[in-house]
């Protein structure tokens, strides 16, 4: 297998950010165009190599034969900020384009997938809910799903201002976004899976998401069981969305 740890110009912002790839091969003469490619989000306290320090996320890509893409967002909630970067549109448009320049990776839709915790749950949500013609399935642990509710327990006030502006776009909100993509053809939507700690501060939240997606008929696979805000209940949420997404013998 392969790793990089380094950092990338992006144009649309501006600014050089970092990013860790892990690859399931080392030089070997593959069809590129066939391995799978996750995204995986970190979230709002992390960078771009936690993923990697505190779980076994390269161990169960690698078991089904997946590349791991995780970029740098710094505390941005994934969005196209309204007093700061673009990094919506980094994400999912640049960023495929600089792993398809730099590593040959350019999988169709079925084969593309993101995932994420908290507020990377938030953004590999709104990514997929977004662009359900880029992402065959979403996975999303311990997230920040109702962004409405804008209390300081997600953000200060003035930092959610700067990111969301007054109130939030029906652009960066979640419960919109479902509805919209709820409205197509199923086998149009991404798959979901969503997981959160039943003491989990945000189990409320995502109990609520849930409920939504149930009454709008998207189909997901939501789970509950013991745990708080922390790694060991990602690293378990990861390789049991691995698990779904590409069958359990990898």
């Amino acid at each position: 297998m392969a790793f990089f740890n380094g950092s990338v110009k992006s144009e649309c912002m501006q600014m050089r950010t970092g990013l860790a790839v892990s690859l399931p091969y080392d030089g070997a003469d593959v069809n590129r165009a066939e391995v799978p490619v996750v995204y995986l989000l970190h979230g709002l306290s992390d960078d771009h190599t936690c993923w990697f320090r505190y779980t076994s996320a390269e161990r169960y890509a690698n078991e089904k034969g997946a590349v791991l893409v995780i970029p740098e967002v710094q505390r941005s909630f994934y969005t196209d900020m309204a007093y700061g970067l673009s990094y919506f549109t980094y994400i999912t448009e640049e960023l495929p384009r600089i792993v398809r320049r730099l590593f040959g990776l350019a999988p169709d839709r079925d084969k593309c997938f993101i995932a994420g915790l908290s507020m990377g749950g938030y953004g590999a949500l709104k990514c997929a809910l977004t662009k359900p013609e880029q992402y065959g399935g979403c996975a999303a642990f311990s997230s920040v799903t109702d962004t409405g509710r804008r209390d300081d327990s997600l953000l200060p006030g003035k930092e959610f201002t700067g990111i969301f502006g007054p109130s939030v776009p029906e652009g960066d909100d979640l419960f919109h976004l479902a509805g919209r993509c709820a409205a197509l053809p199923e086998k149009e939507r991404p798959r979901l899976y969503i997981s959160c700690g039943r003491e989990d501060g945000l189990i409320s939240d995502n109990e609520k998401f849930h409920a939504h997606l149930q009454k709008l008929g998207y189909a997901h696979t939501y789970e509950t069981w013991p745990g708080v805000h922390e790694w060991g209940f990602w690293d378990e949420s990861l390789r049991r969305a691995l698990d779904l997404f590409f069958g359990k013998e990898g």
